[in-house]
Formats: C-alpha cells, sequence, structure tokens
C-alpha cells in the first residue's frame, strides 16, 4: 500500500474531528495502520506537516487535558507532537488533543 498523502492525511484528520475532540495518538494509529515499518519516518514527518500546517491555518485547535479532565487550549508543539507519535502505544497520560474550529 502506497503512503498516504499530504491530502489524505489531511482529510482523515478533519474527518475525525468532524465527530469530537481527538488526541493525537488516535490519529497516528489510524493513519500508520497499515504502512511498512521502513516507511514510518516518512509518513511520520508528513503527519507532522500536515498538523503544523492545519494549526497554524486555524483548522485545527491543539488542546491538553488539565487535572479536572477538561480539554483546554495549549500551544502546539511540533517536537512534543513528534516524541507523543514515538510513543503512541505507550499509556502516557499528556498528549495533544485537537479539535476543529
Amino acid at each position: 500500500m502506497p503512503l498516504q498523502s499530504p491530502q489524505q492525511i489531511e482529510e482523515g484528520i478533519l474527518e475525525l474531528c468532524s465527530e469530537d475532540d481527538w488526541g493525537s495518538w488516535g490519529f497516528w494509529w489510524n493513519t500508520s495502520a497499515d504502512t511498512p515499518k521502513d516507511e514510518i519516518l516518512e509518513l511520520k514527518l508528513r503527519f507532522l506537516n500536515v498538523i503544523t500546517d492545519l494549526v497554524a491555518a486555524g483548522k485545527l485547535i491543539p488542546k491538553h487535558e488539565a487535572p479536572n479532565g477538561k480539554l483546554i487550549v495549549t500551544q502546539y508543539d511540533r517536537n512534543k507532537l513528534s516524541r507523543e507519535l514515538d510513543s503512541a502505544y505507550d499509556s502516557q497520560p499528556h498528549f495533544f488533543w485537537f479539535v476543529i474550529e
């Protein structure tokens, strides 16, 4: 299966967010599910570029979970998101969440 194009990644993310807030790990699982291991790095770079562009355009709003469980708007950090993708299959509680405007 060929790597998803940036347009396919964007469409998938916006479709998921049209339903509800989504965690970064959920986007990544959905995007990378059928990708061969030797193509993951290229896909990750595309994915990060798409998220960064969507946030910069104001189409995607980054959030984090506050101690009270509510999602609040936060500053986007591409490096933090990159680290989250690397640990998407670990159980870590402080991932980015995203919602569309």
